[in-house]
């Protein structure tokens, strides 16, 4: 597709919307090439910030469902990862606008909700980055953020993987069963079927066929039980009930007994392995044996000890490691019916978020998009994106580079090459507007005041979107108890995904990645706020 320069300005000098825009008119060449890829198992785009790589995502979606005809493709087929509830609210648009229905949009703890039946809840990824960023020192900031990496590491991943294993060797009690005065199964006969490696599956499911095999055994027994018991009813004369249903009684009593004996070491509980994973040292260092674990382990498992106490506010990371946990111990069959998978912001992901989507959709092809410049809730120097192609292990993979921005003007792209430092490069499409201005004020009820006047400015230039952008949730909420008596403006919260994202917003820097704005103020941009490496990835 040959799309003219000037047809490009025009269409990105509008204003933005509350949602994400279709870009129909002005698809570049390389951003068709992905929309049309039919080839690719795994289409993985690293691209950078404004390259349009979310939409171009999406019109890839709407591309393959108008093809449904074709690769029996449908709505119900197609889900999006997306980071958080706000940014599926803002990309909602685009499929409807192109002809599509919409489809499914999941985070993360949506998926923890859904794989432990609303019984477990875990703290969302925009709460742990909270966490993260308002650390009371960068001592434990580091640690946070070193939990937060051990836990997503496949280091902990072959932990995790390891520990199954051990549970099926050492942990699962078997006991020998009886029925009807004699033995139906022999402990020992259980336990070499279940660690003969003849059944290719999770260990949960492996453990419900001993189960149901015993439970078999106690059907074909049942008659023969049950005559014995009438005939000890019919001995009887201390009660009044009549006598077969009475023996019928006993023996249902009797098999619903021995069943929930059966299920001390048939039934796997997701939740209480993962404690014990933690709560026996021994047991983790026996299993960790030989792999690089963080220095700072001891105090990485008794906060996790600590944090696990409540099992509706799971850790994130946690939350994550259980889900991972969950599906290889007990399987998961919830998403077979998934062929295209879509994940937003894959930078932001470690290697345990990877293969818990390998595994639960393995039915699927996947297209995922990122900018490995853009991570700030882990450490650049996790070369994941290049680990995500051989994660998935697909026949037919391939990785495409967008290096275009078209979000933001030249004179906002080059200003902000420069506060990163070093080599940039990101083309910036030139498109001109004003340099990005400097307020500085002695004090801040001044400096609030200066904030007002810039959004009336902005507001008198047209401007229906404007954003002011804080570096956490306390500042924001602080900020806008300030202005919201002088200016008509809302506050945009993780605890509150229902805001409209059109007219004057505050908002913590990650609630605001991803998404686009006609205007944007950065509160507080100075070297107090903002004075670390970390801070500068804000």
């Amino acid at each position: 597709i040959n799309i003219l320069d000037e047809m490009l300005m025009v269409a990105l000098s509008k204003n933005m919307t509350s949602k994400m825009k279709t870009i129909v008119e002005t698809i570049q060449k390389q951003q068709d090439l992905i929309i049309r890829d039919l080839f690719n198992d795994l289409l993985l785009v690293q691209g950078v910030a404004g390259s349009g790589k979310s939409s171009v995502a999406l019109h890839r979606i709407a591309y393959l469902m108008y093809q449904g005809l074709n690769l029996k493709l449908s709505a119900n087929n197609v889900i999006v990862i997306s980071p958080n509830p706000l940014f599926s609210k803002y990309i909602s648009n685009v499929l409807p606008e192109l002809g599509e229905e919409n489809i499914n949009e999941y985070t993360f703890e949506n998926i923890f909700l859904k794989l432990f039946e609303n019984k477990l809840s875990m703290k969302t990824k925009s709460e742990n980055f909270e966490n993260i960023i308002t650390a009371v020192s960068e001592e434990k900031r580091n640690f946070l953020r070193s939990y937060d990496e051990f836990k997503g590491s496949f280091v902990f991943l072959n932990i995790i993987d390891r520990f199954i294993k051990y549970y099926e060797r050492k942990l699962v009690s078997f006991e020998d069963v009886y029925y009807n005065g004699k033995i139906i199964e022999k402990r020992e006969l259980a336990k070499a079927f279940l660690l003969s490696g003849k059944l290719d599956m999770p260990t949960g499911k492996k453990l419900k066929i001993i189960e149901n095999r015993i439970l078999e055994k106690v059907r074909n027994n049942r008659i023969e039980r049950r005559n014995k018991i009438e005939k000890i009813v019919n001995e009887l004369n201390n009660h009044e009930f009549e006598i077969m249903s009475f023996t019928r009684l006993l023996s249902a009593k009797e098999t619903q007994a021995l069943t929930e004996r059966l299920r001390k070491f048939t039934e796997l509980e997701s939740f209480e392995l993962y404690k014990k994973l933690f709560s026996d040292i021994n047991i983790f260092k026996k299993i960790s044996k030989g792999l690089d674990l963080p220095e700072n382990i001891d105090e990485i498992i008794s906060c996790t000890n600590t944090a696990l106490g409540d099992p509706f506010n799971i850790p994130y990371a946690d939350g994550i490691a259980l889900m991972y946990l969950k599906i290889k111990a007990e399987g998961c069959d919830l998403f077979s019916d998934i062929k295209q998978v879509v994940v937003d912001e894959a930078q932001d992901y470690y290697h345990m978020h990877y293969y818990i989507l390998k595994d639960l959709y393995r039915y699927a092809r996947f297209t995922i998009v990122g900018d490995k410049n853009q991570s700030i809730e882990k450490s650049s120097e996790l070369p994941l994106h290049d680990d995500i192609i051989s994660i998935f292990n697909f026949e037919k993979s391939s990785k495409v580079f967008l290096n275009k921005s078209y979000r933001s003007s030249y004179e906002i792209g080059k200003f902000s090459a420069k506060l990163l430092g070093g080599e940039n490069s990101t083309e910036f499409f030139k498109r001109n507007e004003e340099e990005p201005a400097i307020i500085k004020s002695s004090s801040i009820s001044n400096l609030q005041e200066e904030i007002v006047k810039t959004i009336e400015k902005y507001s008198s230039q047209g401007f229906s979107s404007i954003a002011v952008i804080c570096k956490n949730r306390k500042e924001a909420s602080n900020l806008y108890f300030n202005l919201s008596n002088k200016i008509k403006i809302k506050l945009v919260d993780y605890l509150d995904y229902d805001s409209v994202l059109e007219g004057i917003l505050i908002l913590p820097v990650y609630l605001a990645k991803g998404l686009e704005f006609d205007a944007v103020i950065v509160y507080e941009a100075n070297n107090s706020n903002y004075n670390t490496e970390f801070d500068k990835k804000l």
